[in-house]
């Protein structure tokens, strides 16, 4: 590796690097872009990291003595708290740590004296400095135009945007290089045709650690215009003095400071929705109380830990988010079949000579099925997952073929699926709805009113919907954890030896269980066992952590009535509590546990 060579935590001012005949290194782009950015966490953790640490850190770490750093340049204020510990442990392998920081208040005499102290370091002068700043400013403007080719003329991609903005940390160490790139790219996207977009999205927070959030995004017809953090890094001010342009800097700053700046380009670049990207472990992910409080469009918070692809459960949430918008402008009305859908009707004879439509909920645990037709609830059936695959169809070529004579099912005109399966097992001549618009539209069937909060509880997750007018206006999820499912209610009937339906019976007198895991719970719920607490109360407490999960949740998302669906709102303690606990009314439908598999097949 190059002696001149510096390794930067995160943007700093690069000026000085460039006048002291060094050249800048971003480590976090030689992290995220090596071909297997995974063992650069291996090799952290292999040395102590905690796997529950922030994977960038750890992927920093890493990257840096992959590459043989010889010194880097941390910012200890105003980046990430884990980086003291980072400088730490790069200097036991002999890495040479240099301190920036950015003082919390952008006074501008500390944020000079932090300026100077780096300058006296690297062994550069003012003048030097102002000189690599004024042809930097060159290429930034050039920066800044492909930004407005962005958001003004739709001609540049979201991951284009992203990628040359977030490079502009340490222009890829050698900024005439970079240029002449820019340059290149400038003259080859002028000639495009506008792309068409459906949906125009900001993206805020720090870049992401996931590969193909961008080009997700950009296959439903959903372009992001905005690019907070990285613009940032473009230092899109253009002010003579090094320490105000510094100061304008809104990242490690205020978040209040940041969001003035987001307000005012929502509206310059008129977006739809935020996505508000977080990584796992960082303190960082607190500053969304304050987005979810003050932006007034729709933010919708994704979180991810490790470097790879979108997975399932966060494509599910990017589907639903984008249909929300898509649907907020175009409402279809929903009619309730509340009249009709009381019971199943079971006349074989009449299901032959009717339209049916079948919905598939394809749960991780259960598949279920709906059968409708104009008349109402034809059919409703529940597998096991793997029974089901197993003993009703096969694959053939990439898709899955239901065997429906096996399932007994004739006359089926329209299949649609949903649920976590559907982006890994394709059903043969099926649409696919997102799963939230899927239990929204199975609420909607089932209960004849229009502005309330959809709770579902399933077997590994929970999802919690506000609707206004029939239509979704905010959602929340918990995937991550089986604390509030029905997973977490089995596996603690077991522990205790009581069956679910006894289990559901007790809700007076609940023992307080602190464990926030379902894994850990089980622990803490043994050792209640041993002090010989009831079974009873053991029950009523199992339950009650449940609801002390969920009231969060539909705080946050308040309505006057509260719809329950999901196989968990068919326990009845968890409704009593519940109850007792928040002044919204709660409606139960008829076929709480088959709501997805209903809003399938109801999917216009």
């Amino acid at each position: 590796m190059d002696k001149h060579k510096v390794g930067l935590t995160t943007t700093i001012p690069v000026e000085i690097l460039f006048a002291s005949d060094n050249l800048p290194v971003d480590v976090n782009n030689l992290f995220v872009t090596a071909e297997y950015p995974e063992k650069c966490i291996e090799y952290a953790e292999q040395t102590g990291y905690p796997r529950t640490s922030c994977s960038w850190i750890k992927g920093l770490y890493g990257a840096m003595l992959e590459h043989k750093m010889k010194k880097v340049i941390a910012v200890m204020v105003g980046d990430c708290s884990y980086t003291h510990s980072l400088m730490e442990t790069l200097k036991l392998q002999g890495i040479e740590a240099l301190s920036f920081a950015y003082p919390y208040d952008r006074d501008r005499q500390a944020l000079k004296h932090e300026i100077e102290k780096l300058m006296k370091a690297l062994g550069t002068t003012w003048e030097q400095v102002n000189l690599v700043k004024v042809r930097l400013d060159q290429i930034r403007r050039k920066l800044v135009e492909l930004d407005r080719l962005t958001w003004q003329e739709n001609k540049v991609t979201g991951f284009e945007n992203h990628l040359w903005q977030v490079s502009s940390s340490d222009f890829n160490s050698d900024y005439q290089q970079f240029e002449l790139q820019l340059d290149e790219l400038l003259s080859e996207v002028n000639s495009r045709k506008p792309f068409k977009q459906k949906l125009r999205l900001g993206y805020i927070g720090v870049p992401p650690i996931l590969t193909d959030l961008y080009q997700y995004v950009e296959n439903k017809g959903a372009y992001v215009v905005y690019n907070e953090v990285q613009r940032q890094f473009t230092m899109p001010y253009f002010v003579d003095d090094l320490v105000e342009q510094y100061a304008l800097y809104t990242y490690p700053y205020d978040v209040n400071f940041r969001l003035q700046d987001i307000q005012q380009e929502i509206k310059k670049r008129k977006l739809d929705g935020i996505i508000h990207y977080t990584q796992s472990f960082c303190h960082r992910q607190i500053d969304d109380i304050v987005f979810k409080k003050y932006i007034d469009i729709p933010v919708l918070t994704l979180e991810a830990d490790r470097p790879g692809i979108l997975d399932a459960r966060t494509r599910m949430r990017l589907d639903a988010f984008i249909d929300m918008l898509l649907n907020s402008n175009n409402h279809t009305e929903v009619n309730s079949h509340i009249a009709t859908n009381n019971s199943v009707q079971n006349n074989k004879d009449n299901k032959n000579s009717k339209r049916l439509s079948c919905g598939i909920d394809l749960g991780s645990r259960n598949v279920k099925m709906a059968i409708l037709s104009d008349d109402g609830i034809e059919d409703l059936r529940s597998f096991n997952t793997i029974d089901f695959y197993r003993d009703y169809g096969r694959k053939v070529g990439d898709v899955f073929q239901i065997d429906f004579d096996k399932l007994n099912l004739e006359g089926i005109h329209t299949i649609t699926s949903t649920g976590y399966g559907r982006n890994t097992i394709k059903l043969a001549n099926a649409n696919q709805i997102a799963e939230l618009e899927a239990h929204l539209l199975g609420a909607l069937y089932q209960v004849d009113i229009d502005d309330f909060t959809l709770l579902d509880l399933g077997g590994q997750d929970s999802k919690v919907i506000m609707v206004r007018n029939r239509k979704m206006l905010d959602f929340i999820t918990n995937d991550k954890c089986a604390a509030s499912s029905g997973r977490f209610l089995e596996n603690m009937a077991t522990v205790i030896g009581v069956p679910l339906d006894e289990l559901a019976q007790y809700y007076d007198n609940p023992v307080e269980l602190n464990a926030t895991c379902a894994v850990f719970g089980e622990s803490e719920l043994i050792g209640r066992i041993a002090e010989g607490v009831s079974k009873e109360e053991l029950s009523a407490g199992i339950n009650y952590t449940i609801v002390k999960r969920i009231e969060p949740l539909l705080l946050k998302l308040y309505s006057d009535t509260v719809v329950f669906t999901g196989g968990v709102a068919n326990n009845c303690a968890i409704v009593n509590q519940l109850q007792s606990r928040i002044a919204s009314k709660i409606i139960i439908p008829k076929h709480p546990e088959y709501n997805g598999a209903i809003g399938a097949a109801y999917k216009k």
